[in-house]
């Protein structure tokens, strides 16, 4: 061989041997391992398990993903798996989707190198529901359109979440599926149709209009009046048929105008009914409202209470809403102004932390988001800024909460916006913006503990619920936290300020309600004890709140 070609052989043989890290041994791997069953303990074969990273690594573009299947005893295992934070899926046909949680409620999953981590799932049936639609008459009410609303509890009030919407048979008969155990409403109603006009001036026509309207089960034009169903989990539910109404029905017409009065030619605008998520999966496209030169009316409406949601611009800059009732007439005239949308700063200062620590916490702050508490408002995420502050843009006149993914072993000791303490209160931009200024204490406390049944057996998948006891005095936020338990019982809250608490675990509940002050007020003086001071790590075994109480608790709610 050429001297010359042994010399540059060598060489890069030097290079490499003094590279920093090249004698290093890489990264150890980790490995998952687990079994998949049912409610009943009995192993699931052929389910679909995958683990998605979050972040990127040196070694990849792209975060790690891995996928594998159950075996006929349910086992499964994944080796020389990439260090990183995983979100943990599985799927198998028959049942409801299922997704891993950590004890503090998080569903991304740490996994460190040489690490074995052990995942024990247990997958639900999903539940169903039947009937059929008939018209006034009980004849079969074909191609009706069947919604299920699901009773929750989101910041303490009442919330329907309308899910997809099914289409009855040439006979009536509808099939719901894949339901999870809960409380619903049904609803159905006449299908869209090229004669309902809903979103054009009716110049003539019938004087008291009655229309087939959305009928709660078994036939009621009023929610109040509705039959609440109790959906157990793995359930069918047959024979819940709907008799459709015919009621009289009203429109909203109006405009949209600039602060100076003058029409805003092509708003965006969004009729709300407070209340249920979506409109437009109980009366048609009514949410949706096409203006024309800033004038725009909708039909079709039962009475009650409405919001309209109006904006201009593609990124917002004009914002406004109206809230409107509808009695026994119709509401004509309507005028609904827009506005220039906020520019809300908001600065974070970092308390008792030396700069080092402070830079550690600052580079981990997550997202700063402000959620729409008045069910009118979209929700927004702060952008970031060069000068180490973030900026909440076009934001509209109305109630929200903030929110902050802080870093593990802060809390939130303090908010203010503009002159005001809002630490527990909602950010009120009605009355315009000003600075927000958030202060994190980097010495939070926190709460893990173990929920056993009266057998001293761990119990998996149990709410357990951290509040303040008492009801919030009047404009505060209630900070109620609930979490799960995983395979082991266990469970922890993380990221708590200092002060005495109320926790417990529940036998049974419905998902959100723990977290509404009416219900957990009823348990202060059944519930655990526990108070923590800056720094504090609590051991805790919370009292098992049993059903029948949940449930006689949840009942005087209604």
């Amino acid at each position: 061989m050429p001297p010359r070609v042994l010399f540059w052989r060598a060489a890069l043989l030097a290079l490499v041997l003094c590279r920093p890290g090249a004698a290093q041994s890489a990264a150890p791997k980790a490995g998952v391992e687990g079994r998949v069953t049912n409610t009943a303990g009995k192993p699931l074969s052929h389910a679909t398990i995958a683990l998605v990273g979050n972040n990127r690594t040196s070694a990849a573009p792209l975060p790690p993903a891995y996928r594998t299947t159950s075996n006929p005893d349910g086992g499964f295992a994944f080796e020389d798996v990439e260090p990183n934070t995983y979100r943990i899926f599985v799927q198998r046909s028959g049942y409801l989707d299922f997704v891993y949680l950590e004890p503090d409620g998080k569903v991304a999953v740490p996994i460190a190198g040489g690490e074995r981590k052990k995942i024990d799932v247990r997958m639900t049936a999903p539940s169903f529901l039947s009937g059929r639609v008939t018209n006034e008459d009980g004849e079969p009410f074909p191609d009706a359109r069947v919604n299920v609303l699901r009773l929750s509890r989101a910041g303490g009030k009442k919330r329907l979440t309308a899910l997809s919407p099914v289409s009855a048979g040439p006979d009536g008969v509808f099939w719901i599926g894949r339901l999870t155990a809960g409380r619903y409403y049904l609803t159905a109603s006449n299908p869209p149709s090229l004669t309902d006009t809903n979103q054009r001036e009716i110049r003539r026509g019938k004087t008291g209009e009655e229309r087939y309207v959305p009928t709660y089960y078994p036939s009621s034009a009023d929610l109040s009046a509705a039959t609440l169903i109790e959906l157990p989990g793995e359930t069918e539910l047959h024979s819940l048929d709907i008799r459709l109404r015919r009621a009289r029905v009203f429109h909203i017409s109006g405009r949209v105008v600039q602060p100076s009065g003058g029409l805003v030619a092509n708003p965006a605008i969004t009729l709300i009914r407070p209340g249920v998520t979506d409109l437009s999966d109980l009366q048609g496209n009514a949410n949706r409202i096409f203006a024309i030169d800033g004038a725009f009316q909708v039909n079709g409406l039962l009475p009650g209470a409405y919001a309209l949601q109006a904006w201009s611009g593609a990124s917002r800059q004009l914002q406004g809403h109206l809230s409107v009732v509808l009695s026994d007439r119709d509401l004509d005239d309507a005028v609904l102004t827009l506005v220039p949308a906020l520019e809300i700063p908001l600065s974070v200062q970092i308390e008792d932390a030396d700069p080092q620590q402070a830079q550690t916490i600052a580079s981990s702050l997550g997202r700063f988001t402000l959620t729409a508490s008045d069910g009118v408002n979209s929700n927004a995420m702060a952008q970031s800024r060069e000068d180490g502050t973030w900026i909440f843009h076009n934001i509209g006149p109305g109630t929200y909460r903030m929110g902050l993914g802080g870093p593990d072993g802060t809390y939130v000791k303090s908010i203010r916006f503009g002159d005001r303490d809002i630490t527990r209160s909602e950010l009120d931009t009605t009355s315009g913006g000003g600075p927000l200024v958030m202060v994190l204490s980097p010495h939070a406390a926190d709460v893990t503990g173990v929920v056993n049944d009266s057998n001293g057996q761990p119990l998996t998948g149990v709410t357990v619920t951290l509040w303040i006891a008492g009801m919030p005095p009047p404009g505060t936020i209630d900070l109620a936290r609930s979490t799960v338990t995983d395979a082991a019982g266990s469970f922890r809250f993380a990221n708590l300020g200092p002060g005495e608490y109320r926790i417990a675990a529940w036998e049974k509940i419905e998902p959100g309600l723990p977290n509404a002050p009416e219900f957990h007020a009823k348990f202060d003086a059944d519930a655990t004890v526990v108070r923590l001071s800056e720094n504090s790590h609590e051991k805790v075994q919370p009292v098992l709140i049993g059903r029948q109480k949940v449930e006689a608790a949840a009942a005087t709610l209604q």
